[in-house]
C-alpha cells in the first residue's frame, strides 16, 4: 500500500536549528561590519608598519646574534689552537731543560778534567810521598826478622 503524502512530519526541531544558524550568521556579519567599521585604513597601515618594524628589529637582533656567535666560535677555535701550541711548547721546554742540564753536567765534567787540582809544590810533595811509600814498601818486602837480633829491653817492657 502506498503511503499518502499527507502524513504529518514534525519539522519543529529542524526549523529551530535553521533559525539558530541564520541568527548566528547575522550576528557574525554584524560583528564583522562593526569591526571593520571601527578600524580605518590608517589604523591598518600603522599596525602593519608597527609589525614590520618589530619584525625588522627581531631580524636585526638575530643577525647580530649570529655574527657574534660566529666571532665567538672563531675565537674559541683560535684559543684551542693556542692551547695546543702551549702544550707543545711546554713539552719542548721540558726537553730543552733536560738537554741543558745534560750539557751543563758535561761542561762541568770537562771543566773539572781541565782544571789543575794541585799546584806545582803540592804535586812535587805528593810525588815525594809516593816515592817514599814505595821505597818503604820495598824495604818491608826485603826485611827479614830475626828474634835474636831484637834488643833485650823489648821483651821486658
Amino acid at each position: 500500500m502506498p503511503q499518502s503524502c499527507k502524513e504529518v512530519v514534525d519539522v519543529t526541531p529542524l526549523e529551530s536549528k535553521v533559525e539558530g544558524l541564520i541568527k548566528q550568521a547575522c550576528d557574525f556579519k554584524a560583528l564583522q561590519q562593526t569591526s571593520s567599521g571601527r578600524t580605518s585604513v590608517e589604523e591598518h597601515d600603522s599596525c602593519r608598519i608597527e609589525v614590520q618594524r618589530k619584525l625588522d628589529e627581531a631580524s636585526h637582533r638575530q643577525n647580530i646574534g649570529g655574527a657574534h656567535y660566529e666571532v665567538k666560535a672563531g675565537l674559541l677555535k683560535e684559543l684551542q689552537l693556542l692551547e695546543d701550541q702551549k702544550k707543545d711548547l711546554s713539552s719542548q721546554v721540558a726537553a730543552s731543560k733536560h738537554f741543558l742540564q745534560e750539557a751543563e753536567r758535561e761542561g762541568q765534567v770537562n771543566i773539572l778534567n781541565a782544571t789543575k787540582v794541585m799546584d806545582a809544590a803540592t804535586k812535587a810533595s805528593s810525588q815525594k810521598a809516593k816515592a817514599y811509600i814505595k821505597e818503604s814498601f820495598e824495604d818491608l818486602k826485603n826485611f827479614q826478622w830475626n828474634p835474636l837480633l831484637t834488643p833485650f829491653f823489648f821483651f821486658f817492657s
